[in-house]
């Protein structure tokens, strides 16, 4: 990515991580950067400095920055407040996977779909998804989620795009993998402390 993209940064510090398998075309170093953090890649960003000038600016890769400390504070006591979100701005509660696209020519034409996939709750599948659906929902999340129209609700649709994948099966599972996590509000907490630790350490906050 940062040779390709002709930036300035350069790698320094690059722990092994998963083997990642992705295409990043027409986006940001910064979008790229993080969909790495979503499978699990974490950075840090230096500089060198000569004279007044910035020489050198590094990135550094790591599976993990800091450590899982025994660091305990308390509501009260040196946390001074703790502040709860949910962000509902990205649910999504029906996905449209496509895979990998058919070779033609210099590139790459009508891409891989799930529709002659079935799946039943009844045969142990998590949702139920019939033939000839090139998409599956999460019904029960889009009553709660979905877009109200005429008195009732429609599901919130995106496509989710795998560029590695060439089997339909293996294609819908991964889209559900997907939809798991997007049907739902993201929370989040957030605090302010007296005192700090380490960048990246995680310390357990007590109310």
């Amino acid at each position: 990515l940062l040779s390709d993209s002709g930036c300035d940064w350069v790698l320094g510090v690059c722990e092994p991580i998963k083997t990642v398998s992705s295409t990043f075309y027409y986006t940001s170093m910064r979008e790229a950067l993080k969909a790495l953090q979503e499978i699990g890649a974490e950075f840090t960003f230096s500089i060198e400095i000569t004279g007044n000038k910035i020489t050198k600016k590094i990135i550094h890769c790591y599976n993990q920055i800091g450590k899982i400390t025994n660091k305990r504070f308390e509501y009260g006591d040196e946390v001074l407040k703790i502040v709860h979100q949910q962000d509902r701005t990205n649910i999504v509660t029906a996905l449209i996977g496509r895979g990998k696209g058919e070779e033609v020519g210099d590139g790459y034409g009508r891409r891989l779909e799930f529709s002659d996939v079935e799946w039943n709750k009844s045969n142990g599948k998590p949702l139920d998804k019939p033939k000839g659906q090139n998409w599956i929902e999460y019904p029960e999340m889009t009553k709660e989620y979905g877009i109200p129209s005429n008195g009732k609700m429609l599901p919130r649709k995106t496509v989710v795009v795998f560029d590695d994948v060439e089997d339909a099966s293996e294609l819908l599972q991964k889209t559900y993998d997907q939809l798991a996590y997007y049907c739902r509000p993201l929370v989040q907490f957030s605090t302010e402390i007296l005192g700090s630790d380490s960048i990246g350490n995680t310390v357990s906050i007590h109310r």
